[in-house]
C-alpha cells in the first residue's frame, strides 16, 4: 500500500506535489527569486504580511511560472475587504456590493485573462489545534476548552488534534488592487556568506557542537549532537568563485538535520540511517530547509539551486509513489528553519498560516 493510499492528500498537498514533480521532471523547479514589493523572496500574505510556510511555499513556484513580479497572495474575502465590498448570493448566482448597494461583477475585481477564462485560484492549507472531549466526542476550540475547564472539566479529559482546512488564494497581480510598492532586498555579497553563518550559529539556541576541520565529508552525529564540516578552503578549491556559498549551503543542510535532536524537535526515528522512507524524508527536510535558509539570506546562486534540484530529482520516483514524503518534509523543514532562526524573527508563529 502506498503512502497516498494510506493518507488522502488535501487540495493544497495535491497541488504542491503536482507542481514539484512537474518542475523536477523538466529541471525547472525554481526555488528562489528576488521579488518586488516585499522584504522577503518567499510567498507572503498581502494583507497580514505573514510568510507562507510548509507546503504553502509552493506559491513561489506558481508566481515564477506565471511571471508575476510580486509574490503576495490573498483570499477572496481578503480581496473584498481591501476593496470594501461584500459578497451577495441568490441561489447559485452571486455578485459583489459596496456600502451603497452598487453591484460589481467578477471582472470588476479581477484582471481579465487573454483567453477569457476566470483567474485561477490556488489552494493553501491552514492548521489549528482543536480539542476532542472524551465525554461527548465533540471538538472544541481553545477558548471553548477553557470555558469547559472553568465549569469543572479537567485537561486530562481532552485530546488535542490538529485540524486542517484548505483555502484558495490569488496573486495580487490577478486582482485590480493597487500593486505593492517595490522594496529592495538586501544583497549579500558572496564574501559575506561565512559571517552570516557565524551569526546564525551564534543565535541558534540548542545548537550542536561545530567541528570545522580538514575532512572528506560533512555530517551530523545525532548521538553526539555535533556537526563536522570540511574547511571553507576545501570548498573554495572545488568551487572556484562560489566556494563560500557551497560551504554555507552545506552547513545549513547539517544544521537542519541537527534540529531533529531529542532536545529540539525530536524528529528522528530509529531508522534514521536506513535508506527507507524515514531516511528519504529526513534528507528532503534537510535539503529543502537549507534552500529556504539560503533564500532567507539572499545567498542563492544558480549553481546551488541546480544542485538542490538535482538532489531532489534523485528522489523523483520515490516522490511519485509516496507523495506524503514531500508534503511532510516541506512542513517539517519550515519548523526546522524557525528553530534555527527564531532569534531573527523568521516566521512569527508556529502554525501553518494562511
Amino acid at each position: 500500500m502506498t503512502s497516498k493510499q494510506k493518507h488522502k492528500l488535501n487540495k493544497a498537498e495535491e497541488k504542491m506535489v503536482e507542481i514539484a514533480i512537474k518542475g523536477l521532471e523538466r529541471g525547472e523547479l525554481v526555488w528562489t527569486k528576488s521579488w518586488a514589493g516585499g522584504g522577503v523572496s518567499g510567498a507572503i500574505n498581502h494583507l497580514t504580511k505573514k510568510q507562507y510556510r510548509g507546503i504553502n511555499t509552493y506559491l513561489t513556484w506558481i508566481a515564477y511560472e506565471e511571471g508575476y513580479k510580486h509574490n503576495q497572495w490573498l483570499t477572496l474575502n481578503q480581496i473584498l475587504t481591501k476593496m470594501k465590498l461584500t459578497k451577495k448570493r441568490l441561489g447559485k448566482a452571486f455578485w459583489f456590493e459596496d456600502k451603497d448597494g452598487k453591484r460589481y461583477k467578477w471582472y470588476d475585481i479581477f484582471v481579465k485573462r487573454d483567453d477569457g477564462k476566470k483567474q485561477p485560484s490556488y489552494p493553501v492549507e491552514f492548521s489549528q489545534p482543536k480539542y476532542r472531549y472524551k465525554v461527548d466526542g465533540k471538538l472544541y476550540t481553545k477558548e471553548q476548552l477553557e470555558n469547559l475547564i472553568q465549569d469543572g472539566a479537567t485537561l486530562e479529559e481532552f485530546k488535542m488534534i490538529w485540524v486542517t482546512r484548505c483555502y484558495n488564494v490569488y496573486n495580487i497581480e490577478q486582482t485590480k488592487l493597487p500593486k505593492p510598492k517595490t522594496k529592495k532586498l538586501k544583497k549579500n555579497r558572496v564574501t559575506n556568506a561565512e559571517k552570516i553563518l557565524d551569526d546564525v550559529i551564534a543565535k541558534y539556541k540548542g545548537r550542536p557542537d561545530m567541528n570545522i576541520k580538514y575532512s572528506d565529508r560533512a555530517f551530523y552525529s545525532p548521538s553526539e549532537h555535533s556537526i563536522t564540516l570540511p574547511l571553507p578552503q576545501q570548498f573554495k578549491e572545488k568551487y572556484n568563485g562560489t566556494g563560500q556559498l557551497h560551504f554555507v549551503d552545506t552547513a545549513f543542510h547539517e544544521l537542519i538535520h541537527s534540529t531533529g535532536h531529542e532536545s529540539l524537535l525530536d524528529r528522528f526515528e530509529n531508522t534514521f540511517f536506513d535508506r527507507d522512507h524515514s531516511y528519504a524524508k529526513e534528507e528532503l527536510i534537510a535539503q529543502s530547509g537549507a534552500c529556504m535558509m539560503m533564500e532567507y539570506f539572499n545567498l542563492n546562486n544558480t549553481k546551488t539551486t541546480e544542485l538542490t534540484q538535482a538532489y531532489l530529482k534523485g528522489w523523483l520516483s520515490r516522490l511519485k509513489n509516496e507523495p506524503t514524503i514531500l508534503t511532510q518534509a516541506m512542513r517539517q523543514s519550515t519548523r526546522a528553519v524557525k528553530t534555527i532562526l527564531n532569534g531573527d524573527g523568521f516566521y512569527e508563529d508556529y502554525n501553518e498560516s494562511r
